[in-house]
């Protein structure tokens, strides 16, 4: 048995998969919610289990004395079962940020982060300013330059009253000679990577399929089969000390170049909202993902 560890609120993706494409691993795989542990649920525990944690900002959101409950939760499967049954620490494990500057710093990606209440901060331009914990559902704007840059900072401290919390990001163009972007997706699962989805589109900001002609399709299909990256995923996992979740990335002269590492994301979307050409795609990716989840939980 799998436990997977999420926010009340945050349920949804998984709890969707197990509900729809994922019917098969129903059994396998049990929800459990920190607000139940914080109540006082038990736990399961046994010879067989494994143990996934996510949505480490919603255990922020809980406040210090959650935080610090699931640290010790944490550390104390790691003493019961062992480090291979016990995957993501939420104490340690690196959010946006670090990650993305530990990434840097290590020579992974080309492209650098900073918080823009950090002294001195002089990002390369043009530079994208966003929240660090938060998704994007809108186009973002790029700063172009320093001027671009500042009337944006000062625009954020307007709406929100603080610079708290955002980064600048440099905008890492990974465009073909075509002008067409690709979004890789591919989900770390224990010591296994298994390749999600190519998202296409003539649009830098990337959140689902704008395109999906045969020949993408096929590319796409072909992505899954060949895991072309799966050396250099493995390596940026284990530098955020992750060993579940979806590494959302480009590529740039065919390196990776990692955004983020979303440790509860979407695994199929639903109905109607998908190009339905790429059905083929999801049902390779479920069954490659069922054989991860099988070897994450001990066998088949």
């Amino acid at each position: 048995m799998i436990c997977y560890l999420v926010t009340e609120q945050r349920t949804y993706p998984m709890r969707f998969f197990l509900e729809t494409w994922g019917k098969h691993l129903a059994e396998r795989v049990r929800i459990v919610t920190y607000e139940s542990l914080v109540g006082g649920h038990k736990l399961p525990q046994g010879d067989g289990e494994s143990y996934i944690f996510t949505n480490f900002g919603g255990i922020g959101r809980m406040g210090p004395r959650a935080q610090k409950q699931f640290g010790d939760l944490h550390n104390r499967l790691i003493e019961s079962c062992g480090a291979d049954k016990v995957h993501n620490d939420p104490a340690r494990s690196l959010r946006r940020f670090d990650l993305l500057r530990h990434l840097h710093d290590r020579g992974v990606n080309s492209f650098n982060a900073y918080r823009v209440t950090e002294r001195g901060a002089a990002p390369r331009f043009p530079a994208l300013v966003r929240h660090e914990s938060q998704s994007i559902f809108e186009q973002p704007a790029l700063a172009r330059d320093a001027d671009q840059y500042m009337a944006q900072l000062r625009g954020i401290k307007w709406r929100c009253g603080t610079l708290r919390g955002f980064i600048a990001v440099e905008f890492c163009d990974t465009a073909d000679a075509n002008g067409l972007y690709r979004k890789y997706g591919a989900f770390v699962v224990g010591k296994r990577i298994v390749p999600r989805h190519i998202f296409f589109s003539r649009d830098w900001h990337i959140r689902n399929p704008d395109l999906a002609e045969p020949e993408m399709v096929a590319e796409e299909l072909a992505y899954l089969d060949d895991n072309p990256h799966a050396d250099a995923l493995l390596e940026c996992a284990r530098l955020a000390g992750i060993s579940y979740g979806r590494i959302d990335y480009g590529a740039l002269d065919g390196r990776p170049q990692v955004w983020e590492i979303n440790t509860n994301a979407a695994l199929v979307n639903p109905p109607g909202g998908d190009l339905p050409q790429r059905a083929p795609v999801h049902e390779r990716f479920v069954e490659k993902f069922t054989e991860a989840l099988a070897a994450l939980d001990g066998g088949a």
